[in-house]
């Protein structure tokens, strides 16, 4: 991974609390600065070209995107900040200025969802305190239900779903424990409870798998628990406690996001110390056997505070491999921002690391990926074994390269674009950043 852009919002003072990064076009984000909320319309290609609305009085805590009959596509769930009742914003993507704010009578928005399917079809569905589920018809115009879960208590802090069930977060019920609550889309009466002391504090936002076959969320806990809830088992979850490491990459999950180009679901972790940023964890999609087998992959240590993540493919100059990432950082160095970063890796198996690099036609060079022990204090990578390959002049390709996972435990994954390598000393004359960039990847058989 490489990082290509960065932004921090200073001049608008805004701290950022959610983002909604997958088209191609445009990320999006919302922000508080003050009293005031701010929506985010950002270029993809260049971060430093965006526009934003402010809306008095709000405090957001999620951003989504939806396109419905009442002319809206940008939604943003919060409070107001009086009396703290729950408020939806509805805004045009293509004039931010055209906008509405709709109140609603209960507390606390915390987070939004456009469901497929059910009787939620053209409908936003909006927790809030107390556990209650709000659903807003957008054709209507208007709140068409407002549910309460579980006789009350705590708050309805992420929703994620399946093709046939919402799943609704609700951390803190009790003084010791939160419910998951598992929803059917065809009859919101009927739903399946989890109550556990690992719910009391639960991250902040999940995701789904791309068929809506399995939805993942995290608890923010020593260790974190990253639990998949199945279609058509909803009755049965499943859930694997992240490793120990000794850097504390497996505490506190922040929440679940899916890179939608290419379908695998990824944990967010608060930042390991002391010299590392926040982290990321994913698995293999085969949790039926006794063995799981989890990736960690870790940002350098000035990339903390991430509050949302998107993921998408890209077709321009500034990405060599056509796939981008974007974090949104509550706060940044001072206030709120954005990070792009590429990403080299292709889908993670339990046989190996496979890494590719795009490059241009007169290009020469070797693609090395190293397994090995990364000192960060240091920054000197330790080589255990490794694999290359020449990449030669010619039209323009993608080389891929697969490091074998030979070893279990945890291992540095290195991947480097260089001239004149040395395979006998592991040395060379030039390392090409611009092609592809070294990053640390640990990956574990459990």
């Amino acid at each position: 991974m490489r990082l290509l852009q960065e932004i921090e919002f200073t001049s608008e003072k805004a701290t950022l609390t959610s983002l909604h990064a997958i088209g191609p076009d445009y990320i999006y984000a919302c922000a508080i600065s003050g009293s005031d909320t701010l929506v985010f319309k950002i270029n993809s290609e260049d971060l430093s070209d965006y526009d934003y609305q402010k809306i008095t009085g709000i405090y957001p805590n999620q951003i989504a995107y939806y396109s419905g009959p009442d002319g809206y596509d940008i939604r943003v769930i919060g409070s107001e900040k009086t009396f703290g009742y729950a408020t939806l914003i509805n805004l045009s993507e293509k004039d931010l200025s055209d906008y509405e704010t709709v109140g609603f009578a209960r507390k606390g928005g915390w987070s939004i969802l456009a469901p497929s399917g059910g009787v939620f079809n053209k409908c936003l569905v909006c927790g809030c305190d107390d556990s209650y589920l709000i659903t807003y018809d957008t054709q209507s115009q208007s709140v068409v239900s407002e549910v309460q879960y579980g006789g009350g208590g705590g708050w309805i802090q992420f929703l994620t779903e399946t093709k046939d069930w919402l799943i609704l977060g609700a951390p803190a019920v009790t003084a010791t424990e939160g419910r998951i609550y598992v929803v059917h889309k065809q009859d919101p009466g009927t739903y399946y409870t989890y109550t556990s002391t690992l719910f009391y504090s639960l991250g902040f936002f999940a995701c789904s798998e791309e068929n809506l076959e399995s939805a993942y969320f995290a608890t923010d806990t020593y260790p974190a628990y990253i639990w998949r809830v199945y279609n058509d088992a909803p009755e049965n979850p499943s859930y694997i406690p992240l490793p120990t490491t000794g850097y504390g990459f497996e505490n506190r999950a922040t929440g679940v996001f899916l890179d939608y180009y290419q379908n695998t679901p990824w944990c967010v972790c608060i930042g390991g110390y002391p010299n590392y940023g926040d982290c990321f964890w994913t698995w293999d999609s085969d949790w039926s056997g006794g063995s799981i087998t989890v990736y960690l992959w870790a940002l350098p240590k000035d990339y903390k505070n991430i509050i949302g993540c998107g993921f998408s493919p890209h077709n321009f100059d500034i990405s060599s491999t056509y796939s981008l990432r974007w974090f949104a950082h509550s706060v940044y160095k001072n206030y709120g921002g954005i990070t792009m970063w590429e990403n080299p890796l292709s889908v993670l198996s339990t046989d190996g690391v496979e890494v590719c690099a795009e490059y241009d036609a007169s290009t020469s060079f070797d693609l090395v990926a190293a397994l090995g022990y990364y000192d960060p204090t240091n920054e000197v990578f330790t080589v255990q074994e490794f694999e290359y390959m020449m990449a030669s002049p010619g039209q323009s390709v993608v080389e891929c390269q697969t490091v074998s996972l030979s070893d279990n435990g945890w291992r540095d994954v290195g991947v480097f674009a260089v001239k004149d390598f040395d395979p006998l000393n592991f040395t060379y004359s030039e390392l090409y950043s611009a092609i592809i960039s070294s990053n640390l990847i640990v990956a574990r058989k459990s």
